[in-house]
């Protein structure tokens, strides 16, 4: 067996020597340098958030069943990511002032990639009937998810509105749109 100068007295001071060489070794080995360790932090995802509203809206100046868009909100790909993954949330109340609980609002969310706008699925409303009127509550969600995007570009959200007989909606206090988005940037291919 091979011996080794020693600065451990006794008789397991080479071994503990040899030891704490190799751990040593090992730390400068498994280290991240400087170089690795800003390449993890430009990796790491970034969250946005973007919010919107519109209050006291009133329906009656659109036509019948024809989306009109009444918030949009822009996310943006920061540098050096190439993704957008998130979700998007919107709610509305809509008082119908006129025809009984009969007319009916319905909601879609638009989501504008760079190479093409996508739409939601419809969201009905519900009613909530009132001894004078009868409210529209709407709530929708949808996934944002787009890959192969460059920096700077630009990603519209938008929340639309369709009525059923837009007269039975005019303006009211208590009449409110608003929508949320949260994504993460991330650099995925």
């Amino acid at each position: 067996m091979a011996t080794y100068p020693t600065r451990t007295p006794g008789p397991l001071g080479p071994l503990e020597d040899r030891i704490a060489r190799l751990e040593a070794q090992f730390r400068r080995v498994s280290s991240p340098t400087a170089e690795q360790y800003a390449q993890a932090v430009a990796s790491l995802p970034l969250v946005q958030t973007t919010s919107g509203g519109t209050y006291s809206l009133g329906l009656t100046d659109q036509a019948s069943n024809v989306y009109r868009e009444w918030v949009t909100m822009t996310l943006q790909v920061p540098q050096g990511k190439s993704s957008l993954d998130g979700m998007v949330m919107a709610t509305a109340s809509i008082a119908d002032a006129s025809s009984g609980g009969v007319a009916f609002v319905n909601m879609r969310i638009r989501v504008g990639y760079p190479r093409g706008d996508q739409y939601s699925m419809v969201f009905p409303s519900a009613k909530q009937f009132g001894s004078y009127d009868s409210r529209n509550a709407l709530t929708g969600a949808v996934a944002i998810s787009q890959v192969g995007l460059q920096p700077g570009d630009v990603v519209e959200v938008g929340i639309q509105l369709a009525a059923s007989s837009p007269s039975a909606f005019p303006a009211a206090a208590g009449n409110d749109l608003e929508a949320s988005a949260i994504v993460s940037a991330a650099n995925l291919v």
